[in-house]
Protein backbone atom coordinates (compact mmCIF):
# COMPACT_ATOMS: atom_id res chain seq x y z
CA UNK A 1 0.00 0.00 0.00
CA UNK A 2 2.96 1.99 0.88
CA UNK A 3 4.46 1.43 -2.72
CA UNK A 4 0.84 2.56 -4.23
CA UNK A 5 1.45 5.79 -2.65
CA UNK A 6 4.36 6.38 -3.60
CA UNK A 7 3.80 5.65 -7.34
CA UNK A 8 0.76 7.88 -6.75
CA UNK A 9 2.95 10.49 -5.74
CA UNK A 10 5.78 10.00 -8.30
CA UNK A 11 3.24 10.29 -11.39
CA UNK A 12 1.82 12.98 -10.00
CA UNK A 13 5.29 14.80 -9.36
CA UNK A 14 5.82 13.97 -12.76
CA UNK A 15 3.09 15.28 -14.25
CA UNK A 16 2.65 18.55 -12.17
CA UNK A 17 6.79 19.08 -13.84
CA UNK A 18 5.54 17.77 -17.10
CA UNK A 19 2.40 20.37 -17.12
CA UNK A 20 5.03 23.18 -15.35
CA UNK A 21 7.31 22.76 -18.38
CA UNK A 22 4.81 22.83 -20.70
CA UNK A 23 3.21 26.25 -19.27
CA UNK A 24 6.61 27.97 -19.14
CA UNK A 25 7.20 26.76 -23.09
CA UNK A 26 4.03 27.95 -23.84
CA UNK A 27 4.76 31.35 -21.97
CA UNK A 28 8.69 31.66 -23.46
CA UNK A 29 6.83 30.87 -27.42
CA UNK A 30 4.24 33.72 -26.39
CA UNK A 31 6.59 36.24 -25.12
CA UNK A 32 8.88 36.25 -27.73
CA UNK A 33 6.14 36.29 -30.34
CA UNK A 34 4.89 39.26 -28.97
CA UNK A 35 8.48 40.77 -28.93
CA UNK A 36 9.03 40.19 -32.74
CA UNK A 37 5.88 41.12 -33.35
CA UNK A 38 7.03 44.66 -31.42
CA UNK A 39 10.18 44.52 -33.49
CA UNK A 40 7.68 44.47 -37.21
CA UNK A 41 5.64 47.16 -36.32
CA UNK A 42 8.55 49.37 -35.05
CA UNK A 43 10.71 48.48 -38.56
CA UNK A 44 7.12 49.39 -40.41
CA UNK A 45 7.00 52.46 -38.58
CA UNK A 46 10.84 53.43 -39.21
CA UNK A 47 10.50 52.50 -42.72
CA UNK A 48 7.27 54.08 -43.63
CA UNK A 49 8.78 57.59 -41.34
CA UNK A 50 11.78 57.07 -43.72
CA UNK A 51 9.73 56.77 -47.03
CA UNK A 52 7.25 60.28 -46.34
CA UNK A 53 10.72 61.76 -45.59
CA UNK A 54 12.02 61.07 -48.23
CA UNK A 55 9.22 61.62 -50.82
CA UNK A 56 9.04 64.96 -49.36
CA UNK A 57 12.66 65.74 -49.83
CA UNK A 58 12.36 64.62 -53.41
CA UNK A 59 9.19 66.83 -54.32
CA UNK A 60 10.87 70.18 -52.63
CA UNK A 61 13.91 69.33 -54.83
CA UNK A 62 11.69 69.33 -58.00
CA UNK A 63 10.56 72.45 -56.32
CA UNK A 64 13.90 73.97 -56.25
CA UNK A 65 14.57 73.36 -59.77
CA UNK A 66 11.36 74.25 -60.86
CA UNK A 67 10.60 71.14 -62.19
CA UNK A 68 6.70 70.30 -62.46
CA UNK A 69 6.16 66.78 -60.92
CA UNK A 70 3.31 64.58 -61.62
CA UNK A 71 1.29 63.47 -58.56
CA UNK A 72 -0.72 60.37 -59.17
CA UNK A 73 -4.09 59.24 -56.78
CA UNK A 74 -5.83 56.32 -58.20
CA UNK A 75 -6.54 57.45 -61.92
CA UNK A 76 -6.36 61.07 -61.65
CA UNK A 77 -2.95 63.10 -61.86
CA UNK A 78 -1.86 66.45 -61.65
CA UNK A 79 1.45 68.05 -62.03
CA UNK A 80 2.91 70.33 -59.07
CA UNK A 81 4.91 73.31 -59.94
CA UNK A 82 5.67 76.37 -57.19
CA UNK A 83 3.83 79.67 -58.16
CA UNK A 84 7.41 81.45 -58.25
CA UNK A 85 8.73 78.96 -60.97
CA UNK A 86 5.25 80.19 -63.19
CA UNK A 87 5.84 83.93 -62.58
CA UNK A 88 9.54 83.08 -63.89
CA UNK A 89 8.76 81.17 -66.61
CA UNK A 90 5.89 83.95 -67.45
CA UNK A 91 8.58 86.65 -67.28
CA UNK A 92 11.37 85.22 -69.55
CA UNK A 93 8.98 84.25 -72.32
CA UNK A 94 8.03 87.67 -71.75
CA UNK A 95 11.57 89.04 -72.45
CA UNK A 96 12.03 86.66 -74.80
CA UNK A 97 9.08 87.87 -77.11
CA UNK A 98 8.06 84.02 -77.01
CA UNK A 99 4.21 83.44 -77.33
CA UNK A 100 2.86 81.91 -73.93
CA UNK A 101 0.37 79.18 -73.91
CA UNK A 102 -1.72 79.44 -71.01
CA UNK A 103 -4.87 76.86 -70.41
CA UNK A 104 -7.87 76.87 -68.27
CA UNK A 105 -9.98 73.43 -68.40
CA UNK A 106 -9.82 72.79 -72.39
CA UNK A 107 -9.15 76.62 -73.32
CA UNK A 108 -5.75 77.45 -74.17
CA UNK A 109 -4.84 81.48 -74.79
CA UNK A 110 -1.39 82.53 -76.15
CA UNK A 111 -0.41 85.40 -74.90
CA UNK A 112 3.11 87.75 -75.79
CA UNK A 113 3.76 90.98 -74.34
CA UNK A 114 2.89 94.57 -75.31
CA UNK A 115 6.46 95.40 -75.27
CA UNK A 116 7.14 92.35 -77.80
CA UNK A 117 4.45 93.47 -80.23
CA UNK A 118 5.40 96.84 -80.17
CA UNK A 119 9.09 95.81 -81.03
CA UNK A 120 8.05 93.97 -83.81
CA UNK A 121 5.44 96.60 -85.05
CA UNK A 122 8.46 99.04 -85.32
CA UNK A 123 10.29 96.57 -87.25
CA UNK A 124 7.74 95.83 -89.36
CA UNK A 125 7.66 99.54 -89.98
CA UNK A 126 11.41 100.08 -90.35
CA UNK A 127 11.04 97.33 -93.32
Amino acid sequence: MKEKKQNKATITIIVLAVLLILAIAYIGIDAYTKSQTTKENQIFSTGTQIGAQNTIKFLFNRALNCEPTPIIVENQTINLIPPECVTQQIHQQALTCQALPITVGEQTVNLIAVECLQQKEEQTQKS
